[in-house]
């Protein structure tokens, strides 16, 4: 695997598909790219140790589909 420097949105049949992954989703800048690209669904995969981690994750990942107006899908643990 290699490091990307972009952050891009995917075309898929369902719409246009964006990826943060856990930690990601804690800042909002980066979901704010994704919606300037046309964003329609947010994924964010995650795994935590914590009840306390999954609800900083799980809540951080509907703050984002609520900022940028797209559906989000964060409950993949």
């Amino acid at each position: 695997l290699q490091g990307g420097e972009q952050i891009k949105v995917f075309d898929t049949d369902c719409g246009k598909i964006g990826v943060l992954i856990c930690y990601d989703s804690e800042f909002p800048e980066l979901s704010r790219l994704l919606a300037d690209q046309g964003m329609d669904i947010l994924f964010v995969p995650f795994l935590t140790d914590t009840q306390n981690g999954y609800s900083r994750v799980r809540h951080c990942a509907q703050a984002r589909s609520i900022e940028n107006e797209c559906w989000e899908i964060p409950d993949f643990q």
